[in-house]
């Protein structure tokens, strides 16, 4: 594998000391990936094609390889209106623009709301 290649990642763990030792069937690792934005559902596939255990004495054992397949889909309409970023638009979006109204970003201590609510494309302020 090369270290430059796309799609690929490759991970050395190590645990610390005898008493920390993974024995058995155990999860090693605990990966979340962020999928890129699409306009249509898309399926990838995600897989290990290598993983070489080794114990304190040096003996290695070949892991039970796995693959998943996992499906993308588009995420919903995005709503402006949605200040808060609940998925509704209430009262709770209305107080928000209703605290903030006039201020602008470099007022203190609602400039991450204004900023929240700008990104959003609601128009706040002057």
């Amino acid at each position: 594998m090369s270290l430059s290649e796309p799609g690929q990642v490759r991970f050395i763990t190590a645990s610390a000391g005898a008493e920390t030792a993974i024995s058995g069937d155990a999860n090693i690792l605990k990966l979340t990936f962020r999928a890129k934005q699409v306009t249509a559902a898309t399926l990838g596939n995600i897989g290990v094609e290598s993983a070489i255990l080794g114990d304190a004495r040096g003996a290695e054992t070949a892991a039970a390889l796995a693959s998943i397949t996992i499906e993308v889909v588009p995420a919903g309409p995005v709503m402006p209106e949605d200040v808060n970023g609940d998925g509704v638009v209430s009262i709770g979006d209305l107080a928000i623009v209703a605290a903030n109204y006039g201020a602008s970003e470099t007022d203190a201590g609602e400039c991450v709301r204004i900023y929240l609510a700008k990104q959003k494309g609601y128009p706040i302020g002057s």
